[in-house]
């Protein structure tokens, strides 16, 4: 009967969410419209052998866009295998987006299972993967690394409490790794938090704590290619500078919003009246979230595993509270850092997880048969209603190709939806300059004229040009520019001789004097800090498959 019910209630998420997804020629645009371009770029530089992906080829004029070297991966990679599958990018985040409410499905219900019981399980599922929120972020916002955050916390949860038991194995070892490591690098700042409340959550577990804070330690050093550059490299960009000037202070919430709202597809703006996009979590969820923690306090002294009880509660107010104008003093307490997170109800995520958990403390020490199987069938009806959320105005696939997926869009225009990577040797408010939906807007006389160009119009001989190694031959002395956004992972040399620039153009190409004729070479290739990176994933890898493959090996390491 169990199977009967996990399974109807996977296919209703399916059908329902998935023919709103799915159709190939029908499709809906949202607030991050970059997302097919972002995947076909990732895409792109895995065949071209660049793994793991750090520059975006096209982005920036072809001038090379760092993007992918410090913005979380994990929905990339996820993305990019099913258009290496054979789907064309839209599509491919479409699945994406339906593939990860699934996964939100699936993990929140092995979590609700573990901690509480079968029944448990199934309503925690449902509330979460239908929850209005998850529609806000799919068919409005459009954030694929966030509904992967979404998804992958909570399996994360229910791993990490599965490797607590005593019985484990050394494959659970090894999910728990690969898991948590793909969680922490799905979304640059809940993982940030998320991380906080695992390494707690961990503890809080109780059981076996050295297995599970040693998967925690190695998740991250399964993602040192991205962490150490990430945090060490970051300073090469204006992404502090930009950061700096956004502010959660503007984007707090009412309490009411969480309950009701009008939906649109606009923007959040300040105050609770004149958002044009809703922050509904959910009726239902709230309500039985409200009911489970009643419940639960009412069936305190036979609850079991009541610390995790207590900590999810206290979880849920504490991220509820930090959406709310109320929580201003904390964000204040940690400026300029706070200002990073950008918006204050990125909380909600945390919001929906921890309430549909709560939700399922309402079946504990219940032994009627008849009220376990009247909220399952509850939360299952409500898939159904909150469809009307998982909608939007369609279009053509087509037109928006025309409208996104274009050379000149790759080239132009993604890169002003994430200028936070831009090298710092590049003048910020020059660049903007360039930007195709200012009126008028600068084009530069030099960009596509070949790897090396001449500021005085001499002539120059390109011998390659290819994204990752390009060569040119000047034929006589003058000024030079290379057409790169110069970072450290390029390596040039003139003669053969390396050459570090120190003047550069506004748009931060290197600027070069030469007196002779001569052979210029420009390559790319990843810094040793990146490299270094590199080294620590692969090491933690071959380490994790040496544990899978030799069970001496767990059993000296005794845990």
């Amino acid at each position: 009967m169990r199977k009967i019910f996990f399974s109807l209630v996977i296919f209703i998420i399916i059908f329902y969410l998935g023919k709103r997804l799915l159709p190939s020629n029908i499709v809906f645009d949202y607030h991050d419209s970059t997302q097919p371009a972002r995947v076909k770029e990732f895409t792109s530089s895995l065949l071209k052998g660049q793994i793991p992906p750090r520059i975006a080829a096209n982005f920036s004029f072809n001038l090379g866009y760092p993007v992918f070297n410090y913005y979380a991966p994990t929905a990339y990679w996820i993305s990019s295998v099913i258009h290496l599958l054979g789907f064309d990018p839209i599509n491919s985040v479409k699945i994406s987006f339906l593939l990860a409410t699934v996964i939100a499905f699936v993990g929140m219900y092995l979590l609700g299972n573990k901690l509480i019981g079968y029944p448990a399980g199934l309503i925690a599922g449902s509330l979460l993967a239908s929850s209005p929120w998850m529609a806000s972020q799919i068919f409005i916002r459009g954030d694929l690394a966030e509904i992967w955050f979404i998804a992958l916390f909570p399996l994360t949860l229910y791993l990490l409490k599965l490797n607590s038991n005593k019985k484990s194995d050394r494959f659970i070892f090894l999910i728990t790794v690969v898991i948590t490591s793909l969680t922490l690098t799905s979304h640059n700042l809940l993982s940030l938090i998320g991380s906080g409340f695992l390494a707690i959550y961990i503890f809080v577990v109780g059981k076996n704590l050295f297995r599970n804070y040693l998967a925690f330690f190695m998740s991250f050093l399964l993602a040192g290619y991205f962490f150490l550059p990430a945090l060490t490299e970051l300073k090469f960009t204006h992404a502090v500078d930009i950061a700096s000037g956004s502010s959660p202070y503007s984007s707090f919430l009412c309490l009411k919003q969480l309950w009701s709202g009008a939906w649109g597809y606009g923007g959040s703006v300040g105050g609770c009246e004149n958002d044009g996009m809703a922050f509904m979590v959910g009726k239902l969820m709230i309500v039985m979230a409200s009911l489970g923690v009643f419940w639960a306090i009412l069936n305190y002294k036979k609850l079991k595993g009541r610390i995790i009880f207590i900590f999810f509660l206290a979880l849920s107010v504490f991220s509820i509270f930090m959406t709310l104008g109320q929580s201003s003093f904390i964000w204040k307490l940690t400026d300029p850092y706070s200002k990073i997170f950008q918006f204050s109800w990125r909380f909600l995520d945390f919001v929906i997880i921890f309430l549909s958990l709560l939700a399922g403390y309402l079946v504990i020490n219940n032994k009627n048969v008849l009220v376990k199987a009247g909220l399952v069938i509850l939360v299952t009806v409500n898939i159904f209603y909150n469809t009307k959320f998982f909608t939007k105005f369609p279009m053509s696939l087509v037109k928006l190709k025309q409208d996104i997926l274009t050379q000149d869009y790759l080239t132009t225009s993604v890169v002003y939806y994430v200028p936070e990577y831009l090298p710092t040797v590049v003048s910020y408010n020059d660049w903007l300059e360039y930007q195709p939906k200012k009126t008028p807007y600068k084009i530069d006389e030099y960009v596509g004229k070949g790897p090396v160009v001449s500021k005085e119009f001499l002539p120059v001989n390109t011998v390659k040009d290819t994204f990752y190694e390009k060569e040119a031959k000047t034929l006589l002395k003058g000024t030079y520019l290379i057409n790169i956004h110069y970072l450290p992972y390029w390596k040039i040399s003139i003669n053969n001789n390396e050459f570090i620039p120190k003047k550069f153009d506004s748009l931060g190409r290197p600027i070069i004097r030469l007196d002779a004729p001569s052979t210029i070479k420009i390559k790319y290739r990843q810094t040793p800090v990146e490299i270094g990176g590199n080294v620590i994933t692969v090491l933690t890898l071959t380490a994790l498959l040496l544990i899978l493959i030799d069970k001496n090996i767990w059993k000296k390491m005794k845990v």
